[in-house]
């Protein structure tokens, strides 16, 4: 079998883009060497071919040598060069595409007209540039061209010694330097914080958080209130996204911070809302996780907000995350909104990834059937689940166990509860947060479980205690716990 970086780079692209390829290595501007082009259609002629265990350089290769004698120094050169030229024309064809919006080509282009005294042609660039970026939603790279946008400017006009130009420029560089810079310490601030938390990891006394402590950016906000600039706002919003991360009790700044979100999600474009929806709902999650229970409503209502605004598989972002989806579902189901909750099913399950699009949609409806007590139909939902992943495996375990309770089908219950908790223990894909989770459901099912079948064992004091447990518990969508524990009442005195 054939093992070559610049076969599978070949391999992964498309017909046009190899057609284009072919093109581009016949262009005696990039090369000049018959023999690669040669190379290289052998190569597309066997592609399909490439993984068989008799196929190597020697046997694909040796028709450009003719009559004379095979050379394996000669071929390792070539598909050096090849391999070369390739890497080009990735980037070369990436920037042919992007050409309007590639910040690097506009930079480069600016430079060389300022280098070349084309004042007319940099000035009017410049002009094209920035009607185009007034009407442009702001990205991650937005700030950081036109920081350099500005840049360009001031070289222009000390090229021409036209000093007095340069202040305006200068001030305005800045600011969107200034922007760059807090974005980057934001997502890096926001990175370390997700990483912490899903990994268990004590970043605390790294450089980073350390900097970011360490600047008082409550004071920096109340001067803020008295500067103008037209990008105060996304000043404001970086600085308050950097202290979702440093000052982690601070309620108001996130309220403050989700309105600065909402009034300016239009200037954005689709990916950043979408980042900026997933650093609030993180915030969110830690609020849960340290008993907030206020922040359930709040982070269903931007689970909501999300998904009015971002289009998924289009505009830089990919599918529907499984746990939106299923969280929606759910959240909708606890505060009795079935209507929305069958609204998303109809409206957002072809926005899922197709390979567990239909496992998800099974599991919702399932979710669904079981709220309404169709327990016939939630069996027949379930059925069809497959466990694409760990979160879809735990809620059908969760929700089979309920099943079960539901049905008064204890025994089988009581036998997957003892299964349940070898799987929490023996997985080793459960992070703690989600093991620890897990662990207070399995607790508070075993305890309804056991009530239930054997409810002359326990006393209105028991109940009480289970009842006060499950409502400090923290577990997620912990209603129906609860609505089981006041229904024992009936049979425990």
């Amino acid at each position: 079998m054939l093992k070559s970086k610049v076969i599978e780079t070949i391999i992964k692209l498309s017909e046009k883009e190899r057609d284009e390829l072919s093109e581009f290595l016949n262009s005696s501007y990039f090369n000049k060497k018959k023999k690669i082009s040669e190379m290289y259609s052998i190569i597309l002629k066997n592609s399909e071919n490439l993984n068989q265990e008799d196929i190597t350089e020697e046997t694909l290769l040796k028709p450009i040598f003719e009559k004379n004698k095979y050379s394996y120094s000669f071929v390792r050169n070539l598909m050096s060069e090849l391999l070369q030229l390739t890497e080009m024309f990735l980037v070369i064809n990436s920037i042919k595409k992007n050409t309007v919006e590639d910040n690097h080509y506009n930079s480069i282009l600016l430079r060389e007209y300022n280098s070349r005294f084309l004042d007319n042609l940099f000035k009017l660039k410049i002009k094209k540039i920035r009607k185009q970026y007034k009407v442009r939603k702001i990205d991650h790279e937005y700030f950081d061209f036109m920081g350099r946008l500005e840049a360009e400017n001031i070289a222009f006009h000390l090229y021409r010694s036209g000093m007095k130009n340069v202040p305006g420029h200068l001030i305005s560089r800045t600011e969107y330097d200034l922007c760059y810079i807090l974005l980057l310490l934001e997502f890096n601030m926001t990175d370390l914080n997700v990483n912490m938390a899903s990994f268990n990891i004590d970043f605390e006394k790294e450089i980073m958080p350390e900097f970011a402590r360490h600047i008082d950016f409550e004071k920096f906000l109340k001067d803020l209130i008295k500067i103008k600039s037209p990008v105060k706002f996304e000043i404001e919003m970086r600085v308050r996204l950097i202290m979702l991360s440093v000052k982690k009790d601070d309620t108001e700044n996130y309220f403050t911070l989700k309105n600065i979100v909402y009034n300016n999600l239009n200037k954005y474009k689709n990916g950043d809302c979408s980042n900026l929806f997933i650093k609030l709902k993180n915030y969110c999650a830690y609020r849960i996780y340290s008993g907030d229970k206020n922040f359930y409503k709040e982070k269903y209502s931007l689970l909501k907000k999300e998904l009015e605004t971002v289009k998924y598989n289009s505009e830089g972002v990919g599918p529907l995350y499984i746990n939106i989806y299923l969280e929606v579902i759910q959240n909708a189901v606890n505060s009795n909104e079935i209507g929305y909750a069958n609204k998303i099913i109809t409206e957002f399950t072809n926005e899922l990834e197709v390979s567990k699009r239909d496992s998800v949609c099974y599991l919702a409806k399932a979710i669904v059937e079981f709220s309404l007590g169709n327990f016939d139909k939630t069996i027949e939902h379930l059925s069809e689940v497959e466990p694409v992943n760990i979160y879809i495996k735990n809620l059908t375990k969760i929700l089979y166990l309920k099943l079960y309770y539901e049905t008064d089908s204890l025994e089988t219950g009581l036998s997957s509860l003892d299964s349940f908790i070898h799987y929490i223990n023996e997985t080793k894909e459960l992070t703690p947060d989600r093991k620890k989770n897990l662990k207070k459901n399995y607790d508070i099912l075993r305890k309804l479980y056991k009530m239930k079948n054997s409810p002359s064992k326990f006393s209105g004091f028991h109940l009480k205690e289970l009842t006060d447990g499950i409502k400090i518990s923290g577990v997620n969508n912990n209603e129906w716990y609860i609505e089981k524990a006041e229904q024992l009442r009936k049979i425990i005195k």
